[in-house]
């Protein structure tokens, strides 16, 4: 099989890459999909770049024509080469040392697998029951804390311990709401997520 190893770099910024992935096919493009959805300092970022003017990603394929074995090895070595933010060894977004998806285990899913999901969302929540402990969990996250971060860098800004403080510093919580459930991409120049 003729897998890659492919890096996604912002044409404005010194670092050579901010992403380095293994695939095959048209698995590189699946990110652009998923950076509505995910939230990730790797997503965080190539959202923020896309929303600012998209001709600045540039995605390279630094080598293909490779087993997967192959390009788990080389994927790894290139990781470790450039280093990652979070482990402040580089510039990399990487959360993982590479090595660690196999094909057939992707974290996007197909227009079929949408569609059954919605389905079972629709029936789920037309019953009063699932409407209601929907709502109680929703208070429930109201009192997470939260973080507001800076859409090109990801790094944390703000930090509230509940929904509430977020409200009193004169934040939109809708807005908020929408962002933190994935529905908006930032509110009040800031992407935002739940402590963990």
């Amino acid at each position: 099989m003729n897998f890659y190893v492919y890096g996604y770099s912002d044409t404005l910024s010194s670092d050579p890459y901010f992403y380095i992935g293994k695939g095959i096919d048209d698995r590189y493009l699946h990110h652009f999909n998923l950076c509505l959805k995910q939230d990730s300092s790797f997503y965080t970022r190539l959202r923020s770049v896309l929303l600012q003017d998209y001709k600045r990603i540039v995605v390279s394929f630094l080598k293909s024509g490779m087993t997967e074995p192959e390009a788990f090895d080389f994927e790894i070595e290139q990781i470790e080469k450039y280093g990652r933010l979070d482990l402040g060894t580089g510039c990399l977004t990487n959360r993982t040392a590479g090595g660690d998806s196999p094909t057939g285990n992707s974290s996007w899913i197909t227009e079929a697998q949408r569609v059954e999901l919605s389905d079972r969302a629709s029936k789920q929540f037309s019953d009063p029951k699932q409407r209601e402990r929907a709502r109680r969990i929703g208070i429930a996250r109201a009192g997470r804390p939260v973080e507001a971060f800076n859409l090109l860098t990801g790094v944390t800004v703000l930090s509230f311990d509940s929904m509430h403080a977020v409200i009193k510093k004169g934040f939109d919580r809708n807005h908020v709401m929408k962002v933190l459930n994935g529905r908006r991409q930032q509110t009040g120049g800031y992407g935002w997520r739940y402590v963990e």
